[in-house]
C-alpha cells in the first residue's frame, strides 16, 4: 500500500497488547517502529486481528485506537485513529472513546 512507511518512525522494541472483541480477546505484540501516526507491530498471527483494535504500550503509558494499514503473516503496520487519555484508559480498561490525535 502507498501509505507504508509514510512518516518517520523511531525504531523501538516495546511490549504491547492488542485488544479486540470488546476487549474480550487480547494478544501480546512487539512494537518495533513507532511514530505519532502509527507503528509496526510483530505478533504471532495477524490473520486473527480485526481491521480496528486497541493497542496499549505499557512502557510508554499510552493506548491507541488503531487501524490495520498492511499485514503479513507475523507483522503489521497500523495507523492510530486516536489516543485514549490516561484517566479514561485506567478507569475503563481502555473502553472509552479515544481522544483526538496528538500533534
Amino acid at each position: 500500500m502507498s501509505e507504508r512507511g509514510k512518516s518517520d518512525r523511531a525504531r523501538t522494541f516495546l511490549g504491547g497488547m492488542i485488544a479486540f472483541n470488546k476487549r474480550n480477546s487480547t494478544m501480546d505484540c512487539r512494537v518495533r517502529d513507532f511514530s505519532a501516526t502509527g507503528a509496526r507491530v510483530q505478533l504471532t498471527n495477524t490473520a486473527i486481528v480485526p481491521d480496528q483494535f486497541d493497542l496499549t504500550i505499557a512502557r510508554k503509558e499510552r493506548s491507541f485506537r488503531a487501524s490495520m494499514v498492511w499485514r503479513s503473516v507475523n507483522e503489521a503496520g497500523v495507523a492510530f485513529l486516536g489516543e485514549y487519555n490516561n484517566e479514561n484508559a485506567r478507569a475503563a480498561g481502555v473502553g472509552q472513546a479515544p481522544a483526538t490525535k496528538r500533534s
